[in-house]
């Protein structure tokens, strides 16, 4: 699921998205251990 989505963003942005995803997720993952 996620491929398709990084795939289909770099599609529609014409540039890879992958720092942006891993940011998001590592935001996430900080949250939630503060949590």
């Amino acid at each position: 699921m996620f491929g398709f989505a990084e795939e289909f963003l770099s599609i529609l942005l014409k540039q890879p998205v992958k720092l942006e995803l891993a940011f998001v997720e590592s935001e996430a993952d900080v949250a939630y251990n503060y949590i």
